[in-house]
């Protein structure tokens, strides 16, 4: 019997240091899941106190194969963990870990595995605040660890004949265009080389979110066009992963133009805009043979009286307009030239059309958190979202995101707010540091 056919849960309970908290009122359907008063007990980090420090023998695994074969004979939706513990024996990366905490990380709920930990972008309203990669923490995963993740669930999977394994995405506070990791050789691998490793591992559908690239340096322009052709792959046709731009007013690019014109510097601020809104105009036109797989505009903006930086809805739409208009002129210049791509009038108002109609204006909420909040006229009540995400993480666990590290820890992540885990993937580099994501909560 094919596992995959009776979609067993893989569930797990977690204990570690406690700490009360007062639940959150827009959660009251999670807190009426358990009996008892509004005061919960919640739990951090998330530790299962039973790592796997003796090393597994022959007997475990025998022993774990025969669980597990008997189970298929009879499913249900219980797993005993502790009997299915000595199945991962001998894959290296899950070496010292129990098969509570493999499953946990990586066969229950939404896993991102950040290959880089940072962007150059530092966008105003980054829910991630997110800073350039530098050298003083391992920012990049190794491909070498990434091969050996990537392996290690293939395997696993291979033995429990599962296929219900959620990779989200392959980045968690970086540009998809900006990603490589290199080799012990110094090979590089880009976004689209890492989509290819993970392809057999996950149903993973190609996540793609930018928020532009100097369409001057070479290697991200035919980094881009590598993904428009991935994208067109005949075997790739009914991928339906989100192809996300963002466009917005908080770009560094465009804040610094805005200062700009505040000091009366307007020739300098003038093009400082104009480069951000040709980068922009430049990512729609690439992406052009691509506008039908889920290619989405994700324009946001503070409404006007939320914030009085003069960088709101208002600001945005001006932009918007400025950049379908640069993007109108690429359009008209190509069907003079070589029509790439517009092969008459019809074509360019049909582009521009379907990229308007596409364009979610205040897709997703800027939130006064992180960076966003000198933005903001009142700033946002942290305490709200550190008590939901405490409730999330107690109640609903499946909604939680595992966002696995550089250095091979494992972070847990839901609407901005993160906490670590005692679980660590025995990467070559699981020795050194990454840097700490956005509010994380330490205990």
């Amino acid at each position: 019997m094919n596992i995959t056919k009776i979609s067993p849960k893989f569930i797990i309970s977690h204990s570690s240091k406690t700490k009360k908290a007062n639940a959150h009122p827009n959660t009251q359907h999670l807190q009426n899941k358990k009996e008892g008063s509004s005061v919960k007990t919640y739990y951090f980090p998330v530790s299962f106190g039973n790592s796997q420090k003796t090393q597994l023998t022959d007997e475990d695994y025998n022993n774990a194969k025969e669980y597990w074969q008997s189970y298929l004979k009879s499913p249900s939706n219980k797993i005993d963990l502790e009997k299915l513990n000595g199945i991962q024996k001998g894959i290296e990366v899950f070496e010292g870990l129990s098969m509570k905490e493999i499953a946990y990380m990586a066969l229950n709920g939404k896993i991102n595995i950040a290959l880089n930990r940072g962007c150059k972008n530092m966008c105003a309203h980054c829910y991630c605040s997110a800073t350039p990669i530098t050298n003083k923490t391992l920012d990049k995963m190794s491909y070498e660890n990434f091969k050996s993740l990537s392996d290690g669930i293939k395997e696993l999977k291979k033995r429990l004949d599962y296929d219900d394994c959620t990779i989200k995405e392959l980045f968690y506070d970086s540009d998809c265009i900006d990603i490589e990791i290199s080799d012990k050789d110094g090979n590089i691998y880009d976004y689209i080389d890492c989509l290819e490793e993970i392809k057999d591992v996950s149903d993973l559908n190609p996540l793609f979110d930018t928020s532009g690239w100097n369409p001057n340096i070479e290697k991200y322009q035919k980094r881009a066009q590598k993904f428009v052709d991935y994208v067109l792959r005949p075997e790739n046709r009914n991928l339906k992963g989100n192809i996300n731009i963002s466009i917005n007013p908080y770009h560094s690019l465009y804040t610094k133009s805005a200062e700009l014109r505040k000091e009366g510097k307007i020739e300098l601020a003038d093009e400082m805009e104009q480069d951000y809104i040709k980068r922009m105009a430049n990512v729609l036109f690439t992406f052009t043979p691509i506008i039908k797989h889920n290619v989405n505009i994700l324009a946001r903006a503070i409404p006007k009286e939320k914030t009085n930086t003069g960088l709101d809805e208002i600001a945005l739409r001006k932009l918007t307009n400025k950049i379908f208009s640069c993007l109108e002129e690429m359009y008209t210049k190509d069907l003079e030239g070589k029509q790439k791509y517009a092969k008459n009038k019809g074509d360019i108002e049909y582009f521009i059309e379907y990229y308007r109609n596409n364009s979610k204006e205040n897709a997703g909420e800027v939130r006064p958190i992180g960076r966003a909040q000198g933005l903001f006229i009142e700033p946002d009540n942290i305490e709200d979202s550190i008590n939901y995400f405490k409730e999330v993480l107690e109640y609903e666990p499946e909604w939680i995101t595992r966002v696995i590290n550089p250095n091979g820890k494992v972070i847990v992540a839901f609407n901005d707010i993160t906490t670590k885990t005692d679980i660590r993937l025995n990467f070559k580099d699981s020795n050194k540091s990454s840097k700490p994501l956005a509010y994380q909560i330490e205990y």
